[in-house]
């Protein structure tokens, strides 16, 4: 009876390491290869946080989004695009082909609004068509 006792004290220890390896190792999103959870312009974007910004974070925080707008500002070096004046998104690769002016769509994965630089902000994000 001991015996039992102890195996099934050890299956579950076991049991909980392997859960605990699968929640700290997992594998990264590729939210490049990912459907948007919504598609929005970068005005829309800040009207829906000026109108309630619990709800916008509960709704667009960590997913993946479309955003469309104007391009403001390009930072090459750090592979940064601003649209509107107010949405940073950070590209994984090089930015080519982004004008002054140009009305782009970025996708990348949402991470919130920056109360210090008064901008909203994306990481992961590509340019597309």
């Amino acid at each position: 009876m001991k015996k039992i006792k102890v195996l099934i004290g050890i299956f579950i220890l076991l049991l909980f390491a392997f859960a605990m390896f699968n929640y700290i190792y997992k594998g990264h999103r590729d939210v490049s290869s990912e459907k948007p959870s919504y598609v929005i312009s970068a005005v829309d974007l800040e009207n829906t946080f000026l109108e309630n910004e619990e709800f916008a974070n509960k709704k667009y925080l960590d997913q993946t989004i479309v955003i469309n707008g104007k391009v403001t500002d390009v930072d090459v070096v750090n592979n940064i695009i601003i649209l509107e004046g107010k949405v940073s998104a950070k590209c994984n690769v090089p930015i080519v082909n982004v004008n002054f002016g140009t009305i782009i769509k970025v996708k990348g994965r949402f991470i919130g609004y920056d109360d210090l630089l008064e901008e909203y902000r994306m990481d992961e994000c590509t340019v597309i068509d």
